[in-house]
């Protein structure tokens, strides 16, 4: 076996930034990014087959320092599709080792709880379920391919691991990754989408599930509430549009139109592309990069690592979700606020010697000033990210 700097240990995950992503996310990325030419697409592209994956792992390499997948998909004999994702966003996407026994220890968890029948679930509709089967037949060949593998790739702390080295010596060929049969079997779809829930959960981190998957979640969520961990960056983005955007639109009844499917960093990224006239790639690579993105992924970080660290810990997530609603006030207002500029009233009574006679000539009522504002306060300058998905693509503060 071979140390590989693309493939990180459990114990070297750093859970506050990082989301798992599944196979079939990552191939679409391959298949489309390669192109460098600039793109002649609009929004609609996000919407069409294949769009909303893309769109949705677009916005986690913005959202997120680090992409996981199992460190099986680098492995030469699986495929070349995640190598070449790899490729496109070094340092973003990486493998995660998961140590032998902990595949099938997640296959027996998910024959207890999954049905793994080949039938649309309950409350999944048709249209949902031909989408659901068309992902799921991209990925059936590429599980297959995993089923007998054996893994040669490991982290490079992995490097003189006591526990490695001995089962590599006594499995010998025998010492394959253990693929549970829910994952690689055709007709059990249902057990590959809780095979990549099991796996979240056990290495303690948010899924970021495929959106022919979500709607399953979605389900499920009603019922088990925690069954699915989201991610502090998309549930932000989501309490920011909740706050700014989309109450407003709802209270417009009908007469603003606008697309909600597309998420709005995706957009994001598509605009920006247009804009500069760069490849879908560059574009994602550089507002991923930006001053405002980096900051916004530092609050989220920060936030996501005070889960579960007591009073003091919740007593700091609490300031932070206060400064996030000041921020949606004042933006839902005007989105330019605290940004370009600072508004503040002047009474011109106060104003030394000449403020009286100004007074008598009624000429004393509040005068609106606004200064430019040249560094954002502390609690603005986080959420500057957020405020780029409210501007026009030729105003973005990146």
């Amino acid at each position: 076996m071979i140390t590989d700097a693309r493939i990180i240990s459990v114990e070297k995950l750093d859970r506050a930034k990082t989301v798992l992503v599944d196979a079939g996310s990552l191939s679409t990325l391959a298949n489309v990014l390669t192109e460098p030419s600039v793109p002649t697409f609009d929004l609609l592209m996000l919407t069409e087959r294949g769009g909303p994956t893309l769109a949705n792992i677009i916005q986690n390499i913005v959202l997120y320092d680090t992409i996981i997948v199992d460190s099986l998909l680098f492995e030469e004999t699986v495929g070349s599709d995640i190598s070449t994702a790899s490729e496109l966003f070094p340092n973003v996407i990486r493998g995660i080792y998961l140590r032998w026994g902990v595949r099938k220890k997640i296959g027996k968890t998910v024959q207890e709880i999954a049905l793994l029948d080949n039938g649309p679930p309950s409350g999944i509709s048709q249209e949902e379920w031909i989408k659901w089967q068309w992902q799921e037949s991209s990925e059936i060949p590429l599980m297959d391919k995993m089923r007998d593998v054996v893994p040669t790739l490991l982290p490079p702390d992995y490097e003189n691991d006591p526990e490695e080295r001995r089962l590599s010596e006594e499995m010998g060929p025998q010492f394959h990754a253990g693929i549970p049969l829910c994952c690689f079997a055709s007709m059990m779809t249902l057990g590959r989408a809780h095979f990549y829930l099991e796996l979240a959960r056990e290495l303690g981190v948010p899924l970021s599930a495929d959106p022919c998957r979500s709607r399953y979640f979605e389900i499920l969520l009603s019922n088990f509430k925690d069954a699915l961990k989201k991610g502090v960056p998309e549930k932000t983005v989501a309490f920011f549009e909740g706050k700014v955007l989309i109450a407003p639109v709802d209270e417009s009844e009908g007469l603003i139109s606008v697309d909600l499917s597309v998420p709005a960093v995706a957009e994001l990224v598509v605009n920006y592309a247009k804009l500069k006239k760069c490849s879908l790639r560059t574009a994602t690579m550089e507002v991923r990069e930006s001053k405002n993105a980096v900051k916004f992924r530092e609050w989220c970080r920060r936030f996501a690592s005070l889960e579960g660290q007591g009073r003091a810990a919740a007593k700091e997530q609490t300031e932070m979700v206060a400064e996030l609603k000041q921020v949606c006030e004042t933006w839902r207002n005007d989105v330019r606020e605290e940004v370009e500029y600072k508004t503040r009233k002047l009474n011109l009574e106060k104003i030394p010697y000449i403020g009286q006679v100004l007074k008598a000539l009624n000429m004393h009522e509040l005068v609106t000033i606004r200064d430019p504002v040249l560094i954002p306060k502390r609690q603005y300058s986080y959420f500057l990210f957020l405020n780029d998905l409210l501007r026009p693509p030729n105003k973005f503060v990146l």
